[in-house]
């Protein structure tokens, strides 16, 4: 009896250890794989990037442009193919805060080590994000309707045909928001918007916007917002961009866009 306790508790010891190890060798597999083989490169030039991977794309030193815990903020890029003259403007996601309490509270690797707390948004853009996402991003596979189209702009882009202004989670309130003023600095080009897993019907949303975040949001953007806070930009977006704008905000998937090549 007391043998097979030994053998029981060995067992459990050994499988424990097991476990940690395989866990260990996973956590350094993906280190490996997300911030040394995917780390998106840094071409000194545009035209000598490469095409279907990830760039960083640096601010003019000078701009004053910083993310929300002062770190250098920068753009990620992918540049598509050479004859696409097409173009997606993607918002990424990354939680949210709506107070002095969570904003205190931005997501860390430290905090999700120390204590398996993952917190309320991302205070800058992770490069590694863009590596774990795939579907429309994916702009060299032959599935995707967006096969080939350049990604998040810059201005060494020459001005598109076509845009894809898009995001998902948050990053889809800051797609429909600004889907407008993208619009205006390409006139001629054909717009669509697209969010996905946007939606949060919060009656507080108001209330959030001009007293916690002092937007004055009526006076910023030029109409009133309610508890359904994407739908109020829709309506917005069209009735003000009804004859360039085409707004799409359920789930991507090839058959929603059969037309967008």
């Amino acid at each position: 009896m007391a043998k097979k306790k030994i053998m029981k508790r060995i067992n459990k010891i050994l499988l424990t250890s097991i476990g940690k190890i395989i866990l260990v060798f996973g956590v350094l597999a993906g280190y490996v794989y997300f911030f040394i083989l995917e780390k998106p490169a840094e071409p000194d030039k545009w035209v000598a990037a490469e095409r279907y991977v990830w760039n960083k794309i640096k601010f003019d030193q000078n701009a004053q442009v910083f993310s929300a815990d002062g770190s250098e903020y920068y753009l990620l890029a992918n540049k598509g193919a050479a004859d696409e003259n097409k173009l997606i403007i993607y918002f990424s996601g990354g939680g949210v805060a709506w107070d002095a309490v969570t904003a205190a509270q931005p997501i860390s690797l430290g905090n999700v080590i120390k204590s398996g707390e993952i917190k309320y948004y991302f205070p800058n853009i992770p490069f590694f994000k863009v590596s774990t996402l795939g579907g429309l991003l994916k702009n060299n596979n032959p599935d995707n309707p967006f096969k080939g189209w350049n990604i998040v702009y810059t201005n060494h882009f020459a001005a598109p045909e076509k845009i894809l202004v898009a995001g998902e989670s948050a990053g889809g309130f800051g797609a429909a928001f600004w889907a407008p003023e993208i619009a205006k600095r390409y006139p001629t080009a054909r717009i669509y918007q697209y969010s996905d897993s946007s939606y949060l019907n919060v009656e507080h949303w108001p209330d959030i916007i001009d007293n916690e975040w002092n937007a004055n949001f009526a006076a910023t953007f030029g109409y009133e917002v309610h508890g359904d806070l994407i739908s109020s930009i829709f309506a917005a977006n069209r009735k003000g961009l009804y004859n360039i704008l085409k707004l799409y905000y359920i789930c991507m998937c090839k058959q929603l866009f059969p037309k967008m090549r």
